[in-house]
Formats: C-alpha cells, structure tokens, sequence
C-alpha cells in the first residue's frame, strides 16, 4: 500500500508533483468502505466501542492471535541459543555425538528469526489497519454531525460566529479523541503482550535456574 511514495519522490525529482500523480488507496482502506462495514453492523449500535469492536472483530482477532505468537517466536530464539551453547560445551568435551544437532539448532534459529521478523511485520500492518477503520469511521462521523449542524442553521444569519465558534470546538474534541485512539491502539500490543511475557519469562528463568 506504501509503495506509492518512492513513485512519487522520482515524480518529484522531475517535476512538480500534481494531484492527480497521487494514486488512490486500495478500496479496503477507503473511508467509504469502512463506514459502509461501521453501517452494515447492526449490533451493538447504542455503545461506540461496542459496535466498533464488532464490526472491526476480524482485525481484533489478527491481533488477539499474532501477539502471543510474537511473544512465543521472540523467546524462542535464546531459547535455541541456550541449547547451541549447551551443545557446544558438549561437543568439546565429546565430539563423537557429530555435528548434525547443531546444524538442527542452528536451522531452526535461522528460521525463528525470519518467522519473527514476517510476525512481527504482519502484526504492525495489522495494527495500521485497525487504526485506518476506526479513524475513518470517526472522521465520518464528525463530517455528517458537521453536515447536519449546518444544514439546520443555514437559516440563521445572525448566529453565524456561534456556529462557527462550535463548529471548530467540534473539530477540537473529535480531532483530540482521534489521536486518544490512536495512542490506545499502539498499546495493544504490549497490553496484550505482557501476560505471555510474564509466563514465558518464568518458565525460561526457571530453567536457566
């Protein structure tokens, strides 16, 4: 989805870029698509998270499931290191046992790694795309209150400046609860993390004592 920028730096280095060199995001991450997802919903409608956290449970899930196993695959790397290193010390003392278990070991810290690292990325998009919906869905929601305000006062001349005035308070709260959001959502992962931290932090001091 980010790939766009790199095409629009070698624009840049040739011309002024226009508007029309900026390509259109995927249909999935369009605000369009996540308020006709927030509308097709009809439970819950009566409590915002609620109905957020229904609507947008795919993505909670992702998260619910790429956490623990990032916290897995993340202790599992010293946890092989640990094994080489006894293999090691074993294989000085008595080097007819071969070398085919430290090539396992040695394998399998490999492919730990490159699990970690694809984990690790996939959860983080995860986490932009969450934040994408539910932003979109917000801002929806501050445009229509908006269209709606001014579509009642447009009758009124004299309360212009009033309505301006709320309209830019409005913009204010909605804008400040957006970035509210976006904070709690970069927490989740370690909110979620810290139980699976906590076991598999004790289980692996445990066997080192």
């Amino acid at each position: 989805m980010f790939s766009w920028v790199g095409k629009l730096v070698a624009i840049g280095q040739q011309r002024q870029p226009k508007l029309s060199d900026l390509p259109e995001p995927p249909q999935q991450y369009l605000l369009s698509s996540s308020w006709s997802r927030f509308k097709a919903n009809a439970h819950h409608r009566n409590n915002l998270v609620r109905h957020l956290a229904f609507t947008f449970r795919p993505e909670i899930i992702m998260q619910v499931i790429l956490n623990p196993l990032c916290v897995a695959l993340d202790y599992a790397q010293p946890f092989l290191m640990q094994l080489f290193l006894r293999f090691i010390t074993t294989y000085t003392k008595d080097p007819s046992g071969g070398l085919r278990y430290g090539y396992f070991l040695a394998t399998c810290m490999l492919l730990t790694s490159l699990a970690a690292n694809m984990v690790q990325q996939q959860q983080d998009w995860c986490t932009r795309t969450l934040f994408m919906h539910i932003r979109n869905v917000l801002l929806t929601m501050l445009a229509r209150k908006t269209m709606r305000r001014k579509a009642k006062n447009s009758n009124d001349a004299s309360g212009s400046d009033d309505k301006n005035t709320s309209d830019g308070r409005m913009y204010s709260v909605i804008t400040a609860d957006i970035l509210r959001m976006s904070k709690l959502i970069k927490l989740i992962r370690a909110v979620m993390m810290v139980p699976f931290q906590l076991l598999l932090g004790a289980f692996y001091m445990e066997r080192l004592l």
